[in-house]
């Protein structure tokens, strides 16, 4: 049900009723989240709660002032930092981080995916240039930064999902045909790979091992998370080409440089994913291989760098 909700408000124009849909999207996955029996889900759903509450409370008075044109400048920004809050941006991401850790794949994939969209709609009357601007590059990089060296596959997808919705909101003041694009080619690659890890129950990056035998899955799995990565010529690559080229479209040259070279930093925990998948294949590999794959995924991931540049000279 929230999902239908969350795609709901984009055919909505009435801040009140987008509000409401949100608050409401938001209760259905309290109550999806509520169906462990354990005490880690109660706790989980009273924190998240108890955020959610209280990031609503504070951005409906802001608003209100807003409307009431009382300080117009002042509350535009101060509704933006909430909404940051509720899609989980830097620097208001830990709560987020700390949640999608303990998370259920299902709730995992509605709360980074679907239930981004009311506050993306809300945003979007909100952002100036300067502002996305700031926002894209400080998520960009920290997300890329504290991605790495996570042994936790849920929190290494949390960074990946910050680094992903700063391009969603590029597309977003670009075109609603690049956003939609993105967004629904990002869900699509999200709910086959978290698909495959429910149906194995894997949430650790050890957890490859216990597998091995099943090459379809980990295949599968392998080639999602290049494509995740961005590396051509899979579905991600097609995706920021896309913004890539309306940005270039648009006159938007530095900044685009700016968010490919950013980007380069979270293609380093893809390739972590990618170094436990060549560890199933290759149990002699010693202690001492770990600096050579290090090696090997940085140069990878210049070599990703290359490729969107040369895209972008080419446009």
């Amino acid at each position: 049900m929230s999902c239908y909700l969350s795609i709901l408000t984009w055919s909505l124009n009435n801040w009140i009723s987008v509000w409401m849909i949100m608050e409401i999207s938001v209760l259905f996955l309290i109550g999806l989240m509520s169906l462990g029996t354990n005490y880690m889900s109660s706790s989980l759903m009273m924190k998240f709660f108890i955020i959610q509450l209280l990031i609503s409370l504070a951005f409906m008075i802001t608003a209100l002032i807003y409307v009431m044109n009382m300080f117009t400048i002042s509350c535009n920004f101060i509704c933006l930092m909430f909404l940051l809050m509720k899609m989980g941006l830097f620097p208001f991401h830990f709560w987020l981080i700390s949640i999608l850790g303990k998370m259920g794949w299902l709730s995992f994939f509605i709360l980074t995916t679907l239930m981004k969209l009311p506050p993306l709609n809300l945003s979007y009357y909100l952002f100036d240039f300067s502002n996305l601007m700031l926002v894209c590059a400080s998520s960009l990089i920290v997300g890329g930064l504290l991605g790495m060296n996570n042994l936790s596959i849920q929190k290494i997808l949390g960074y990946s999902s910050m680094t992903h919705l700063c391009w969603i909101m590029l597309s977003l003041t670009l075109s609603l045909t690049v956003y939609w694009f993105y967004f629904i080619g990002y869900s699509y690659t999200m709910i086959i790979l978290l698909g495959l890890f429910s149906k194995l129950n894997m949430f650790y990056l050890n957890h490859f091992k216990l597998y091995y035998h099943n090459k379809f899955y980990l295949f599968s799995m392998l080639f999602i998370i290049i494509s995740l990565s961005g590396f051509p010529p899979f579905l991600g690559f097609l995706m920021k080409w896309a913004v890539s080229t309306f940005m270039v479209f648009c006159n938007f040259k530095v900044l685009i440089v700016l968010m490919i070279s950013f980007s380069v930093f979270s293609t380093v925990f893809y390739f972590q994913l990618f170094y436990y998948f060549i560890l199933v294949y290759n149990s002699s590999l010693k202690l001492y291989s770990s600096i050579y794959m290090s090696f090997i995924s940085f140069k990878l991931m210049f070599l990703v760098l290359i490729f969107y540049l040369a895209a972008y000279f080419m446009i």
